[in-house]
Order: structure tokens, then C-alpha cells, then sequence
């Protein structure tokens, strides 16, 4: 697994669980900040999108 700097951060096999390059503490804070940042950004997408189809939806019904 890479950080948004292309730097490894662990590496391991998703198969057998085998870690070959362990997560580290510091490591492991950055990948929890980096996914909960990506949660948001999904989360306000979706919102987005579903005030933007909920506007068109009104739109439709008033006209």
C-alpha cells in the first residue's frame, strides 16, 4: 500500500496475511487519516448528488 506520496507504507500478501513490510504506528495514523479523508469526500459527493437529483425531481414537478 502506497500514501498519497507514492511512498509505501506496508506491503504484504492479501492472501495468506503474510506481512512483508509491517504497518507501522506512524504509518497506521496516516492510513486511518487518508481513508476517513476519502470517507468524507465520498459521503459529500453522495450528498451532493442526491440534492442535485432531488432539486431536478422538484423542478420536473412544479413546472
Amino acid at each position: 500500500m502506497r500514501n498519497e506520496r507514492k511512498r509505501t507504507i506496508c506491503r504484504g500478501n492479501l492472501q495468506t496475511g503474510e506481512e512483508i513490510f509491517p504497518l507501522s504506528e506512524e504509518r497506521a495514523s496516516e492510513l486511518e487519516a487518508m481513508i476517513l479523508e476519502r470517507q468524507q469526500l465520498l459521503h459529500r459527493k453522495h450528498e451532493l448528488s442526491n440534492n442535485r437529483n432531488h432539486i431536478s425531481s422538484q423542478d420536473i414537478e412544479l413546472n
